[in-house]
């Protein structure tokens, strides 16, 4: 009887799907469903206190496996820092024995893997959730974690550690909900494809480039319906009077760049003028204090569809007047005066409308009393949407030249002074990447109104707009693959804490709500009988 009622809520939710279309599109744009939406059954085994339990268990134990990806890693089978994806992959195949015989399971370059659930209808193109299994390092400041990085500790309300949050919770949650969902007997009718690449916290070279590669040999260009990865700015209920679910649909561009500063060295008794660390340190600190970069606002920018949504459904009492007056017009808003504006609220908001810079590494000296010939760091840029990385390499250039006018230092090798060179500023340009298409988010986005009706099944009464991701995941390898990308952790803000520090954690309840936003999706892009729009 159980599988009986299933099966029936599985026809219903296919007929309500194949009448996606009727949406709501008041004049902002602001595309929401027309009536409210609501989960299947299929989730309703994630409110067993037991199957509860069990989640959580598996993924505290994800995190005690300490896959980390770290710079300059060797390749597999030669660097022995891999050696921990082996014994995690035979955690996964132990935990998932329903997916692992019910689906081909391929390892790409050893460590990533692919599990492809063919459907029954081969017409219809896949649909693909994507995540990473590596963490970024934890290693350093470890007196400061509540506990130890790699315990996995749970305690009332949070799971603990390295890559509970980024982004072991989208791994696990994703097989633990095809898991129930084959234990249910459901059978796919569009096929289904689980990526995890093994190196995405260092730019996913051996991982999602090769699995893009295994991919498009099978499906070919445009060949796969959909794919949702990590990311987004959450359910914010904290803006505007009204709860906004807000998945990226477009990754800003990045670069590393690379300063490395050649002078004479000597005795530290007898200083030169000027040494590497000290060119160097001026490099940095002229271009870390600059405003070079500004916040930047476009009709096309999603964060502007964003803002008029909210004027269409926030509070009216909480939408401050610059809203009114820069973005609720006709015509001739104040773009640059939204933009401002909008990057004043907090730093997470300019970031998404800015291009950032940091320095991140710094290396030079050996010894107290030697001057080091050579001084070297790295800042790392993120890139606005409208921006390319040509655009950030002038302006960073427009730093570098006078430091090296200066000094009498070239410029890789180009000479910016009239006086003899003492010395030579080499600049490299490292994993340079412009920002990417956007995804679509409008009426015409059959992709998209299945996000939005799926985030109202989830959270109840929320409105979904886009934004943008301020840092890059492994999508940014799968552009070729299709249109329709969505980076979207199913996360309320405040509930992913600390990642890329310490004492990174997520909250039960949000890893849970995760379990449940999985098997939605997969049931009901599943259901969608068309790729018309896909």
């Amino acid at each position: 009887m159980g599988r009986y009622l299933l099966l029936i809520s599985s026809t219903l939710l296919a007929l309500t799907l194949r009448g996606v279309s009727a949406q709501t599109e008041p004049a902002s744009g602001c595309v929401q469903p027309a009536t409210q939406a609501h989960a299947s059954n299929f989730t309703t085994i994630f409110d067993d206190p037991a199957v509860q339990n069990k989640s959580i268990q598996l993924l505290a134990q994800a995190v005690q496996f300490p896959t980390m990806s770290f710079d300059g890693m060797g390749v597999p089978g030669v660097d022995p820092r891999w050696a921990p994806f082996d014994d995690f992959h035979a955690f996964l195949e132990a935990s998932f024995p329903n997916l692992y015989s019910k689906a081909n399971v391929t390892a790409i370059n050893t460590y990533s893997l692919v599990f492809t659930l063919n459907g029954s209808n081969p017409d219809l193109m896949p649909m693909m959730i994507t995540g990473h299994q590596d963490v970024v390092p934890a290693t350093t400041s470890l007196d400061r974690w509540t506990f130890p990085p790699f315990s996995g500790t749970v305690d009332d309300t949070w799971i603990y550690g390295r890559g509970s949050g980024d982004c072991k919770n989208t791994v696990i949650g994703s097989m633990i909900a095809v898991e129930h969902l084959l234990e249910q007997g459901w059978t796919p009718t569009r096929t289904l494809l689980l990526a995890f690449g093994q190196d995405e916290e260092i730019g996913g070279h051996m991982g999602a480039t090769n699995v893009n590669l295994h991919l498009l040999s099978l499906y070919g260009e445009d060949g796969v319906a959909m794919i949702v990865d990590e990311g987004g700015s959450g359910v914010d209920s904290s803006q505007f009077g009204r709860t906004f679910a807000l998945p990226g649909v477009v990754e800003k561009g990045s670069v590393n760049i690379m300063v490395e500063v050649d002078m004479m060295g000597g005795h530290s008794s007898i200083p030169t003028d000027k040494t590497s660390i000290g060119v160097l340190s001026e490099i940095a600190e002229t271009f870390e204090n600059s405003h070079v970069f500004q916040p930047h606002l476009e009709e096309a920018h999603p964060v502007w569809s964003y803002l008029q949504c909210a004027t269409q459904f926030g509070d009216p009492a909480q939408i401050p007047a610059w809203i009114s007056q820069d973005v609720n017009v006709t015509s001739n808003p104040n773009l640059q005066d939204a933009a401002n504006n909008f990057a004043n609220i907090s730093i997470s908001n300019r970031y998404l409308i800015q291009t950032s810079k940091a320095a991140t590494i710094f290396n030079a000296g050996v010894k107290s009393n030697e001057l080091p010939e050579s001084a070297n760091g790295t800042f790392n840029v993120r890139i606005e949407i409208f921006s390319n990385v040509t655009a950030v390499q002038d302006a960073f250039l427009t730093f570098v030249h006078p430091v090296a006018e200066k000094y009498s230092l070239t410029v890789n090798g180009t000479s910016f002074s009239d006086q003899p060179s003492i010395g030579n500023i080499t600049v490299i340009w490292g994993n340079p990447h412009d920002p990417t298409p956007k995804s679509p988010f409008d009426a015409n986005s059959t992709a998209w109104r299945v996000i939005s009706e799926l985030n109202q099944a989830i959270w109840g009464d929320v409105i979904t707009a886009p934004s943008a991701m301020t840092g890059n995941t492994d999508t940014r390898n799968y552009l070729s693959l299709t249109k329709n990308i969505y980076r979207w952790s199913p996360i309320r803000v405040g509930e992913r804490v600390g990642m890329h520090t310490v004492d990174e954690r997520i909250s039960i309840r949000a890893y849970l709500e995760g379990l449940k936003f999985y098997t939605e999706l997969i049931v009901r892009v599943d259901n969608v009988t068309t790729d018309d729009g896909l």
